[in-house]
């Protein structure tokens, strides 16, 4: 059985998006979310305690988000968690967790060329994919229809 790993985060982008194209020509977009949380601190008053989010997202979706979302827009991403590591240029070594989103809807209702018709706009061009879709086996997916739950 396969296991479980996926994440929403609601924040702002931290920067304008970057859009590149993978080596077989399959458009991969990146930014990152700030996600600001309050909390109360030991001395008993509250402060903002802000995470950072590296998000990817492919294909028609990341043509879209690249081209009506920027800076400070505020958004809801979905997609599960995926490490790495990484080397700088000084050699140092370091370690990441980033989100590969296969839901982006941005939440605000401005955008580089006008208005949003509706965040419903993205969600026609880039469906979150369904169980059935992500390589499962058909009869695996009608399984998990026979569940009582």
């Amino acid at each position: 059985m396969a296991g479980l790993c996926k994440v929403i985060v609601i924040g702002n982008l931290g920067r304008d998006p970057e859009k590149r194209y993978t080596q077989d020509g399959r458009p991969v977009t990146r930014f990152s979310v700030a996600a600001t949380t309050r909390r109360r601190e030991r001395d008993g008053e509250w402060a903002d305690h802000t995470e950072w989010f590296s998000v990817t997202v492919f294909g028609r979706q990341a043509e879209t988000l690249a081209e009506r979302v920027t800076k400070g827009t505020r958004i809801y991403v979905e997609g599960r968690l995926e490490s790495r590591q990484y080397e700088t240029q000084t050699g140092q070594k370091g370690f990441s967790l980033d989100v590969v989103a296969n839901e982006v809807i941005p939440l605000d209702t401005r955008q580089r060329d006008g208005d949003f018709s509706s965040a419903g706009e993205f969600e026609a061009a880039a469906p979150a994919p369904t169980f059935a879709s992500r390589g499962a086996p058909k009869e695996e997916a009608a399984d998990l229809e026979d569940l009582p739950f």
